[in-house]
């Protein structure tokens, strides 16, 4: 069969070559940040992952040497400000509340309106996360914000080297083009989200959190970012099935992994999970959207595993439950807020 071209600027493209070098970049730079921050020994791998899968999911070019860099910068100030922000009022939980929720509602404003995801995403990891860990200890949020770092940083590397290994043929292509809300419209969708979020916080920094304290806030900071398009009920039934997917296929590959506990397994596991999962979501449309969220959902819970090796059954009740309690929770709450935060788009 002949393949059909098309032109971009001077350059004669074909389809499937551009649709193939999308999987293998997404597939490939989410696969090996995985099997780096396994190697290095991360407590949470699945930052790194999880941030290339944001930069190659939203964009169609390399990122440009100053945009990495102010990547890695905007984590950096966000962690140190957010620390100053909770060493200061550390004895005034309230003012520390209504400080944290003006972060997210900003953040999240920002995001309805078009800023760039991985940046709206990585301010966010610093609003919830740094709080979190430091309630523990101010040594323990000092480390997560060095993993944060290092997360960016390994990312946008492994992004780099994707893009170079598998470039897009005729790179004059423009990046697609983000839904974006007008400001009342965002201010809005902001305030929902910001109301479905803060009670989350407030009842970890009440119990003694752990990491699946920070992988619950997590996942519910993914599914109020998504961008919704059809009915409430509609949307929730397909992020409770992304989610079921995504953590069924991680349940899967760490026990292939942990039967046979040898590094060239688990990195052909997980470079085929990744391709795979990396296949579907550039089929594009709803489905696409829907397997990003698998996609990032089968990251977090496979990091799970990662992080600490605990036994399966406990892996597969308590750890994951609470995962799947915290999408349910979103969920709901998004149903109930939803007249607030979800009005219709503008051009």
């Amino acid at each position: 069969m002949n393949a059909v071209t098309v032109r971009t600027g001077d350059t004669a493209v074909e389809p499937d070559r551009v649709h193939r070098h999308a999987i293998f970049r997404m597939g490939f730079g989410v696969a090996g940040c995985l099997i780096v921050g396994d190697g290095l020994g991360w407590t949470l791998p699945f930052l790194a992952p999880i941030l290339a899968l944001t930069l190659l999911a939203n964009t169609n070019r390399s990122p440009r040497p100053l945009q990495g860099f102010a990547i890695f910068l905007v984590i950096v100030i966000s962690t140190i400000v957010v620390s100053a922000v909770a060493n200061l009022l550390a004895d005034n939980p309230v003012a520390f509340s209504l400080i944290v929720s003006l972060m997210i509602f900003l953040s999240f404003v920002a995001h309805w309106q078009g800023a760039p995801p991985i940046v709206t995403l990585l301010t966010q990891l610093a609003v919830i996360s740094v709080p979190l860990f430091a309630i523990v200890s101010p040594e323990a949020a000092t480390a997560f914000s060095y993993l944060l770092w290092e997360g960016a940083f390994v990312a946008v590397i492994v992004v780099w080297i994707a893009f170079a290994l598998f470039p897009i043929p005729g790179d004059r292509q423009a990046a697609p083009p983000r839904a974006r809300l007008d400001r009342a419209a965002a201010m809005r969708r902001a305030a929902a989200d910001t109301l479905v979020l803060l009670p989350m916080l407030i009842w970890h920094w009440a119990h003694v959190p752990d990491n699946v304290s920070f992988y619950t806030l997590f996942v519910a900071i993914l599914l109020l970012r998504e961008q919704t398009e059809t009915q409430r009920d509609q949307v929730a039934d397909l992020h409770v099935r992304a989610a079921l997917l995504g953590g069924l296929v991680a349940v899967a590959v760490s026990l292939v992994v942990i039967s046979n506990d040898t590094f060239l397994l688990f990195a052909a596991v997980v470079m085929a999970a990744c391709l795979w999962f990396a296949a579907e979501v550039c089929k594009g449309g709803w489905h696409g959207a829907v397997m990003l969220m698998a996609f990032t959902t089968f990251l977090i819970v496979f990091g799970l595993g990662l992080s600490e090796f605990v036994s399966t059954a406990d892996y597969l009740t308590t750890r994951l439950g609470r995962l799947f309690f915290a999408i349910l929770y979103v969920v709901a709450a998004m149903s109930l807020v939803g007249g607030l935060g979800r009005p219709s788009k503008s051009s």
